[in-house]
């Protein structure tokens, strides 16, 4: 079966996608070299694209996938990409991010969808 024929399947590889995407987003965004705001926002939109498909995956088939985990994980995601484009579009410093990255860690780590 093809992995877009199972929708379970499907999302969970798209947040396993959206995990990579936010950790790259969140070490490019502490670092202070030339490229990493350019680095860390596009890593954090990659995320988003992810994200909007797990969304649209997981309102079409609600009834065979509701879980609250995945809620929270779509939440938590969604709170950190962007925390992280508003601080760099008000050029506020990324210890928010900072926070809402390891909210997102800790709850990825406590997930068994996501296998890290």
């Amino acid at each position: 079966m093809s992995i877009y024929q199972d929708p379970i399947r499907f999302i969970k590889c798209e947040l396993y996608s959206c995990w990579i995407a936010c950790k790259n987003a969140h070490a490019s965004a502490m670092k202070d070299t030339q490229f990493s705001q350019t680095a860390a926002t596009t890593y954090a939109l990659s995320a988003l694209s992810h994200l909007m498909c797990i969304k649209s995956v997981y309102v079409c088939n609600y009834d065979k996938l509701e879980n609250t985990m995945v809620e929270s994980l779509i939440h938590q995601f969604d709170v950190f990409c962007n925390e992280l484009i508003t601080n760099f579009c008000t050029n506020h410093s990324h210890q928010w991010t900072d926070l809402e990255f390891d909210r997102l860690k800790e709850l990825v780590t406590s997930s068994d969808l996501i296998e890290i």
